[in-house]
């Protein structure tokens, strides 16, 4: 079965014309939206703003077969699930190598000098430079 991981944007009650209440979840980023019939998105408890995994038939209305909430760490601000370093760290990780770039774009320096700059910035910044 297809599956798919993304933060809820939008959830939304709904009744067929056979008078069936069924669920939609948007996911930003997804043109379309997933259809739950089974109610699993009210038995897991989840709301707009959370990050799941949801396993889907793969049709045109793809029908919810399986719903996870991805549950983050308070003290790291990490998925639990997967292990991707804080929000903190990569946006060091970025702003380092993007200065990087900036500063070695007019020279002739190779993608590992500019990357190694980007480390020695990462270092900085952190403090643990020597």
């Amino acid at each position: 079965m297809p599956e798919v991981t993304g933060r809820v944007e939008k959830i939304q009650d709904k009744q067929a014309k056979n008078s069936d209440v069924y669920t939609t979840i948007n996911l930003n980023g997804q043109k379309k939206a997933f259809f739950d019939w089974e109610g699993r998105c009210e038995a897991a408890g989840i709301t707009a703003g959370d990050t799941v995994r949801i396993e889907h038939d793969g049709s045109q209305y793809p029908r919810v077969t399986g719903l996870e909430k991805i549950e983050f760490s308070e003290s790291t601000g990490t998925n639990e699930n997967e292990h991707q370093g804080s929000k903190g760290e990569r946006e060091t990780k970025m702003c380092a190598l993007e200065c990087a770039a900036r500063v070695l774009q007019s020279t002739d320096q190779t993608a590992t000098e500019i990357t190694r700059l980007a480390e020695e910035l990462e270092k900085w910044i952190k403090g643990e430079a020597s």
